[in-house]
């Protein structure tokens, strides 16, 4: 089986998971706004790719706090991103990981199928 439609499968089983535990309040679907879940973790893990800030990933992901701090602990959990401390300052920052790179790379074939615009 391709790895793409591997990723969807899994993608669309994290995404149910996702919908009940790290979002059981909310009662909205999978879309958020104009932003799938989904498309919410890439841009984290976009953001995070060369390491980052929390106040960084927020704001370049267009998230609030407390979204963010939810997106932040999906994501250490199944192990996409980690932190680290910034040696030359000593901030903590955010950094993606192999497997982090693995899911953005297979998001971006998978998201290129569908996108409005064929290349």
């Amino acid at each position: 089986m391709p790895g793409y439609i591997r990723l969807l499968i899994y993608f669309s089983c994290q995404v149910f998971y996702a919908e009940s535990v790290m979002f059981p309040l909310e009662e909205k679907t999978q879309q958020i706004g104009n932003r799938t879940r989904i498309e919410i973790l890439a841009s984290i893990l976009r953001v995070a790719s060369n390491g980052a800030l929390k106040t960084h990933i927020m704001y370049k992901a267009n998230l609030s706090h407390r979204q963010l701090e939810r997106y932040l602990a999906f994501l250490e959990q199944r192990g996409l991103i980690v932190q680290g401390i910034d040696e030359e300052v000593g901030n903590r920052i955010y950094r993606m990981t192999e497997k982090g790179c693995d899911f953005l790379r297979e998001y971006s074939h998978v998201s290129g199928y569908f996108s409005l615009n064929p290349s």
